[in-house]
């Protein structure tokens, strides 16, 4: 791949799974007979996605949400509440290829989207790969009716390793974006790259490493660390003594207690997303380390699924606009701002994918936030 010098280009290492989302009001005093279901009849929700069976079982008996999850091939499932019966069913186009298809309660549509979809919006797909004789990466989302979801993952072609004699990162990489969502051992040698070649980098641990894992991590190599709330309480608690006494609201008192951390203190900037409270950030400026704290975008949120995604897209596509590896106060404000901005979009519809937003939709709602 050939770029014009100076242009910056981030690699992006991950995988696009088969997102599957189960949409409903089943969280609390669902009764045993309504619209959706009978106590006589079970209702199933499936996707037949190519290369695996899935089965969702709605429960409708039960009071209060109850989760089962089975990770046997090539059948998963697992048990959730109340759905309508009349489902939207979509089939991956073909076998392996790691395509995404949504499932939604009637009335949505079905979404596909893999390279094609990426290309279309500007996304290089050279360095894409595809196992054909392998069942894809499969992530079901259950959405609640305020919006919030909670995530289920099951690895298939995410956890396949890019080849040793061809690596992903390449030297026209001037950022490279990470989650935990590939091999760790590949995170940590793609990490270790770009630290030798001055390549920033962005790290969301998500889903969670597990405690050894996270002392094991090799934080020094790392530019930019981005953890949400319960990512963040995790850290501490693996990478140092948790406070009882910080709570979910003190966004400045969680990010000082890691910013205080041994092991994160080096790091060059550290962010953590409040949710509905915006963001509060640590970034080493030329001036010193300096703390940025935003409030969240005002939208009527719907899912909020992929917005964290949204958020750290957006955030590297921000950084990447500044010239240079040293970033003054005035731009990392602008790039919180953009994110929180572009992250609150993607709440206000469905999807993941699908849900986020264009630059110039981001663009046009800038000067409506009051950050």
């Amino acid at each position: 791949m050939a770029t014009p010098a100076n242009v910056p280009v981030s690699l992006s290492r991950g995988s696009i799974n088969t997102d599957e989302f189960s949409k409903a009001s089943y969280f609390r005093n669902v009764p045993l007979v309504n619209e959706y279901s009978t106590p006589s009849r079970d209702r199933f929700l499936y996707a037949l996605c190519g290369d695996r069976l899935t089965w969702v079982y709605i429960l409708t008996t039960e009071p209060d949400p109850q989760y089962t999850t089975s990770r046997e091939n090539p059948c998963t499932w697992l048990w959730l509440h109340r759905v309508h019966p009349a489902t939207t069913v979509g089939r991956a186009k073909r076998l392996g290829a790691n395509q995404a298809v949504a499932v939604a309660v009637s009335g949505s549509t079905v979404e596909f989207a893999g390279s094609e979809f990426l290309k279309e919006r500007g996304v290089g797909t050279n360095l894409m790969l595809v196992h054909e004789d392998k069942p894809s990466g499969r992530a079901i989302i259950q959405t609640t009716p305020d919006g919030e979801n909670a995530i289920f993952l099951f690895p298939g072609t995410n956890h396949a390793s890019y080849p040793v004699d061809s690596p992903a990162l390449r030297p026209y990489h001037t950022h490279l974006l990470l989650q935990n969502e590939i091999l760790l051992s590949d995170t940590v040698e793609t990490l270790n790259a770009a630290h030798q070649m001055g390549t920033v980098s962005i790290f969301n641990p998500s889903p969670m490493l597990s405690p050894e894992e996270l002392r094991l991590f090799p934080w020094e190599k790392l530019s930019i660390l981005v953890v949400n709330q319960g990512e963040a309480s995790t850290l501490l608690d693996a990478l140092g003594k948790q406070n009882d006494k910080l709570t979910d609201s003190e966004g400045r008192a969680i990010l000082d207690a890691l910013v205080a951390l041994p092991v994160l203190s080096g790091l060059s900037g550290i962010v953590v997303t409040l949710g509905g409270s915006g963001a509060v950030a640590s970034f080493l400026t030329p001036s010193g380390r300096e703390t940025i704290q935003l409030p969240a975008a005002k939208v009527k949120v719907i899912d909020t699924t992929g917005a964290g995604d949204t958020f750290l897209g957006y955030l590297c596509g921000s950084l990447m606009r500044i010239y240079g590896k040293t970033w003054e106060l005035s731009e990392l404000r602008e790039a919180l701002k953009r994110s929180i901005v572009a992250a609150g979009l993607s709440t206000e519809r469905p999807g993941a994918m699908s849900s986020i937003p264009s630059n110039l939709e981001v663009e046009s709602q800038l000067s409506a936030y009051h950050g």
